[in-house]
């Protein structure tokens, strides 16, 4: 069984790769076996390997195989691989192609006799866009109040930022903010009060992080705060780990010392390397101009990282 999914709305296309996956998932029980492969990554014989390998275990092999029309120059061999592959009931296998240049497109049309199903991924029109987001927003319980629809149209038809914005709608309104309410109604908040928060209760770190870019704080030096906060917890969580006293060389007030000893109790190591080391990625989406400051703390916030 061969599938293809493909067009440039890649949103919608892993997520009907995914219930495919899942699907099968049900079927098969112990018997599943997945691989995953990227051509942009990866070479063809990388992925015949995968075809040819045989499993002790599995009766059936799922592969879910992204750009192989795409990405790869010998388009005969995977062509001929296609081919191959029709009629196997043993293994499943998922095209996911994002490009659709001419090239691409020809390539589709080409190997379209060795597909089973298919399924094109355009972006949404308007009417279909709004009944989306409609939809998405009632199962996340997401109100949406007039400031709440300004703020989303501002996405287009990007399913990707559609999808985070209404995630952090649902954070606020859980959290008692209303988009009906402008968010001056509140006190003012204080960087120091995001430090307290950010790294061990996110829905609260959100909600404060909000109110601080609409007072005017800068994205940039809150950004910078943190990130250096972040240092901060993690240099005291490991000499208290270590059972040492924080040595005067790091410059530490000992004042900040007690607090962040304090906090980090309840915070492992591991979450505050995983933190750290998503700083610094995402210091260089903002160094390269593809982020700014204040997505990537929001998407730290609302995933977890």
């Amino acid at each position: 069984m061969i599938y293809l999914l493909y067009g440039p709305d890649t949103y919608r296309s892993i997520k009907k790769t995914n219930e495919i996956i899942e699907e099968y998932r049900k079927k098969a029980g112990s018997d599943f076996n997945l691989h995953r492969f990227d051509a942009e990554g990866n070479d063809l014989y990388s992925f015949r390997k995968i075809i040819d390998t045989n499993s002790l275990f599995a009766a059936r092999k799922l592969i879910m195989a992204q750009n192989i029309l795409a990405a790869i120059d010998d388009f005969e061999s995977t062509k001929s691989i296609l081919k191959s592959l029709q009629g196997l009931a043993d293994i499943i296998l998922i095209l996911l192609e994002r490009e659709l240049d001419k090239e691409t497109k020809e390539r589709i049309q080409e190997v379209d006799k060795f597909i089973d199903k298919s399924q094109e991924f355009l972006f949404l029109g308007r009417e279909a866009l709004s009944k989306w987001t409609s939809e998405e927003a009632k199962k996340r319980g997401v109100k949406l109040y007039p400031a709440g629809l300004t703020s989303l149209a501002s996405f287009g038809s990007n399913l990707w930022a559609l999808s985070n914005e209404l995630d952090k709608m649902a954070l606020l309104q859980q959290s008692s903010i209303s988009h009906q309410e402008p968010l001056n109604n509140e006190r003012e908040r204080t960087v120091f009060e995001l430090g307290d928060t950010f790294f061990s209760k996110k829905k609260k770190g959100l909600k404060i992080l909000l109110h601080l870019l609409y007072q005017g704080h800068d994205d940039f030096n809150v950004f910078s705060y943190l990130s250096n906060h972040a240092r901060t917890l993690f240099t005291v969580k490991s000499h208290i780990d270590e059972g040492m006293a924080v040595p005067a060389k790091y410059g530490i007030h000992p004042y900040v010392i007690k607090k962040a000893a304090s906090m980090v109790k309840s915070i492992s190591t591991v979450q505050l390397q995983t933190t750290l080391r998503r700083f610094f990625e995402e210091d260089h989406k903002i160094k390269i101009g593809i982020k700014k400051p204040r997505e990537a703390l929001e998407h730290m916030l609302i995933d977890g990282g």
